[in-house]
C-alpha cells in the first residue's frame, strides 16, 4: 500500500494516532478514527488494507529511528575489531534513549503500550533477542583479536538483557515526562554499564588465567586434526632427519677429496673412496625415503586437520542469524572458509616441515662449520645474519602494507565473481 502524503492522509495519521493513544489497538474503532478525520470507511480504505496496516503505518518509522541507532552503534564496534584498532565503551543503548527515544515519549508509548493485539506487542522482548544474537556473534569476535572477554552463557545474557531493556523503556510505557526519564536514565546508567564492563571483559585474576590459557595459533590449528595431530609431530621429526641424512653425502665427499689429496700422487693408498661412495649413496637413498614419510605424515594430518575446519565453519554458519548473511556476503565466506582451509593444506602438509627441516640444517650445519674451521663458520653466520636483515627489509614497512591492500583487492574481487 503506497504511503501518500495527500492532506487526507495527513488527517487520517493524526486522527488514528489520537485515537489509538485514547484507546489501544484492539479497542480502536475505525468508523471512530473516521470521524475524527471526517473521512468515510471507504475513504480511510484507501490508505490502508485494515486497521493493522494502518497502526503499521504510524509506528514503523519509529522502529525504523531504533533500529538505524543499532545498527550503527554495532558496526562502529564490529568495524573496529575488524580494522585492529583498540576497543573502548563510546556509547550504549542509554545514548539512544536520550538521542530518539525519551525526545518522542508519546511515539514510543504508542509503540510499546497501544500495541496489542498487533505484531508489536512483543516488540521488547524482540529487540532483546536481537541484541543477545548481536552479542553472542560479537564477542568471540573480541576473543579472537586478544580481548579478555569472559564466557557468558546465553541464558544468562538473555535475564540480564531482559532487565536492561526493561529498565530502559519503563519510563516510556509508565508515560513518564522526559525530565522525569531523564532523570531515571542516570540511575540505570550508573547502575548498569560498570556492570556490563565487569561482565563482559574479565578481571585482573581472570585475565591472567586466561592468558596461562591462551593457545597459540599453531596449537588452536592443531586441535582440529584431532587423532591425526601425532602424525604432525612425526612428520616434522622425520623431515629434520632426512635434512641431516641428506648433508651426510657432502661430507662423505669431503672425506673421499681429503684421502685423495693426502694420497697424492700415489692415488692408489687412498682405499676408503668405494666405501664412502656406498656410504653417499646410502645416506642420500635413506633421506629420500625419511622425507617421503614425512610428506605422508603430514599430509595425512593437514587433509583432515582442512576437513575438520570447514565441517565446523560449516555448523557455526548453519547456527548464524538470517540477518549475518545481510551483512556479510555469501561468496565472500564461502571463499574465505574454503580459501582458509586450502591454505593450511600447504602450512601442514609442506611449509610447516621444511621449515624444520630448514632449522635442523641451519644448526647442522653451523655445527659442521665450526668443527671444520671456526673462521669459516663465523663468517657464514655474518653473510647469514645480512640476508636475514634485507628479507625483513623487503617484507615490513610499507611492503607489508601493500601486500595487505593486495589480500583485500582479492577478497572484493572474489566476493563479487562469486556472487555473480
Amino acid at each position: 500500500m503506497p504511503r501518500d502524503k495527500t492532506a487526507n492522509h495527513i488527517k487520517l495519521m493524526g486522527a488514528a494516532r489520537q485515537e489509538f493513544l485514547e484507546c489501544g489497538f484492539e479497542k480502536a474503532s475505525m468508523r471512530s478514527i473516521g470521524e475524527r478525520c471526517g473521512l468515510t470507511a471507504a475513504g480511510i480504505y484507501r490508505h490502508c488494507r485494515n486497521k493493522e496496516d494502518l497502526f503499521d503505518q504510524l509506528v514503523m518509522p519509529f522502529v525504523q529511528r531504533i533500529d538505524e541507532w543499532l545498527n550503527a552503534h554495532i558496526a562502529r564496534y564490529v568495524d573496529a575489531v575488524n580494522s585492529g584498532q583498540k576497543v573502548t565503551w563510546s556509547d550504549s543503548e542509554v545514548d539512544m534513549m536520550r538521542e530518539i527515544i525519551y525526545p518522542n515519549m508519546e511515539d514510543y508509548h504508542l509503540l510499546l503500550s497501544r500495541s496489542q493485539g498487533t505484531k508489536y506487542e512483543n516488540y521488547l522482548h524482540d529487540l532483546t533477542e536481537q541484541r543477545q544474537r548481536e552479542l553472542l556473534n560479537y564477542l568471540p569476535m573480541l576473543r579472537a583479536e586478544g580481548y579478555a572477554v569472559r564466557d557468558i552463557d546465553p541464558k544468562e545474557l538473555h535475564l540480564l538483557l531482559t532487565a536492561y531493556t526493561t529498565a530502559l523503556f519503563e519510563p516510556v510505557m509508565h508515560n513518564y515526562s522526559q525530565e522525569e526519564a531523564l532523570s531515571c536514565l542516570e540511575t540505570v546508567e550508573a547502575f548498569f554499564l560498570p556492570g556490563w564492563k565487569n561482565l563482559t571483559l574479565a578481571n585482573k585474576k581472570e585475565r591472567m588465567s586466561m592468558k596461562e590459557k591462551k593457545k597459540s595459533d599453531l596449537s588452536l590449528l592443531l586441535d582440529f586434526a584431532g587423532s591425526y595431530k601425532g602424525l604432525t609431530f612425526l612428520g616434522l621429526g622425520l623431515s629434520a632427519v632426512a635434512m641431516i641424512l641428506g648433508m651426510l653425502p657432502y661430507i662423505c665427499i669431503w672425506l673421499v677429496a681429503r684421502d685423495l689429496i693426502s694420497a697424492a700422487p700415489n692415488w692408489m693408498q687412498a682405499t676408503g673412496i668405494a666405501r664412502y661412495g656406498w656410504l653417499a649413496f646410502a645416506f642420500a637413498f635413506a633421506g629420500i625415503l625419511v622425507y617421503f614419510a614425512a610428506l605422508m605424515c603430514t599430509h595425512l594430518a593437514a587433509f583432515r586437520t582442512a576437513s575438520n575446519i570447514r565441517k565446523k565453519g560449516m555448523e557455526h554458519l548453519m547456527k548464524a542469524p538470517l540477518g549475518f548473511f545481510d551483512s556479510n556476503a555469501s561468496g565472500l565466506l564461502r571463499n574465505r572458509l574454503d580459501g582458509a582451509a586450502g591454505e593450511t593444506e600447504t602450512l601442514l602438509a609442506h611449509n610447516l616441515a621444511d621449515i624444520v627441516g630448514s632449522i635442523a640444517m641451519l644448526l647442522a650445519t653451523i655445527v659442521l662449520l665450526f668443527v671444520f674451521d671456526w673462521r669459516m663458520g663465523a663468517a657464514c653466520l655474518l653473510a647469514a645474519a645480512v640476508s636475514i636483515g634485507a628479507m625483513f627489509s623487503m617484507m615490513g614497512g610499507k611492503n607489508a602494507k601493500l601486500m595487505a591492500e593486495y589480500q583485500a583487492a582479492q577478497d572484493v574481487m572474489s566476493k563479487a565473481g562469486t556472487e555473480y
